[in-house]
């Protein structure tokens, strides 16, 4: 509605699953992207099948944390996991905790 209002441009979303994405374009919903965690170490939208979705449905995939917070940077490659310490923003305790369910940091 608020889009034949003329009141929006378009309508894009942050974060939703593929499930919930198909649901909402199956509702008639002109949805035009997604937001969602994407990098080198968390792959969840290409594994699940989104992107290949969203590149055949007209949607968008918008990636957020492509660096997860510089912890792909040289300053902490090769070295041990953040301290409590280090991690002093919502982001690197995100991206933190992100790289320790997919691996290691050796």
């Amino acid at each position: 509605e608020l889009k034949e209002e003329g009141l929006i441009q378009e309508i894009g979303l942050t974060n939703f699953d593929l499930k919930r994405l198909k649901e909402f374009k199956a509702a008639g919903v002109p949805v035009v992207s997604n937001q969602v965690q994407l990098s080198a170490i968390d792959q969840r939208p290409v594994q699940s099948g989104m992107a290949n979705w969203c590149a055949n449905n007209g949607v968008s995939l918008i990636a957020f944390g492509t660096v997860g917070s510089g912890i792909l940077s040289e300053r902490y490659l090769g070295q041990p996991a953040p301290t409590q310490e280090q991690k002093d923003t919502a982001s690197m305790r995100m991206y933190s905790a992100t790289a320790s369910r997919f691996g290691d940091w050796k």
